[in-house]
């Protein structure tokens, strides 16, 4: 059965693939700085923003990405005149915006914990998070961003066969498993050589800091 399936077809769900590392990638980009913003404004003393900032995230925690990409798709535009300059707003880049909520509401709180000294900074929690993204990135083809289920999908449909299924989709999930072992190694590897360093300067120990304020105190 697999001799009906030449390696062409599966460079094509690698090429399509690139679509769902690249989505991934913007997310965590787009959602890590501003839920560092919202994580800095949290640590504030005024209520009313807390508040405020806890509903939005909650907000942005507990909307599924699949309702994310309709609302993005519906409520977005497909095209801004800007200055006199049209931009145009594709479904990739919708897919990405609808992704980088669910960034910008969970590291939300994991930067206010780093930043009130209640954790230290932890590459392992933003590999799960990245793995868990990329995994969410299929979703996006319910609008039109021919990744990988997408590809996969039409594949499926021109060969008019329903045994294909089985095949088509056993090379997709061997693609992300393969690829959810390479980031692991990837970041196992940055994590021996630079984890400490980062760990170092990017985490507050409560300990040491309730040491020094005894110690200050009693001086």
């Amino acid at each position: 059965m697999w001799n009906e399936f030449p390696f062409s077809v599966v460079q094509i769900f690698l090429d399509a693939f690139t679509y769902n590392l690249a989505i991934a990638v913007l997310a965590m980009a787009i959602g890590s700085p501003i839920s560092f913003l919202l994580g800095y404004m949290s640590t504030l003393s005024n209520k009313l923003l807390i508040f405020a900032l806890k509903i939005l995230k909650s907000l942005f925690c507990n909307v599924p990405s699949f309702v994310l990409l309709f609302y993005f798709t519906l409520i977005v535009p497909s095209q801004l005149d800007v200055l006199g300059a049209i931009w145009f707003i594709t479904p990739f880049t919708k897919a990405v915006l609808a992704l980088s909520i669910p960034v910008i509401g969970y590291y939300s709180d994991v930067f206010e914990q780093i930043l009130r000294g209640k954790t230290h900074f932890s590459l392992a929690t933003f590999k799960q998070f990245f793995i868990v993204i990329l995994m969410a990135s299929t979703t996006a083809s319910v609008i039109g961003v021919p990744e990988i289920m997408a590809t996969a999908n039409a594949y499926i449909a021109s060969k008019g066969d329903v045994s294909m299924m089985l095949k088509v989709y056993f090379v997709v999930v061997l693609i992300f498993v393969i690829s959810g072992l390479c980031i692991q190694i990837l970041f196992y590897i940055f994590n021996r050589m630079y984890g400490f360093t980062f760990a170092k300067k990017y985490s507050w120990n409560r300990e040491e800091e309730d040491e020094n304020s005894a110690t200050n105190s009693s001086n």
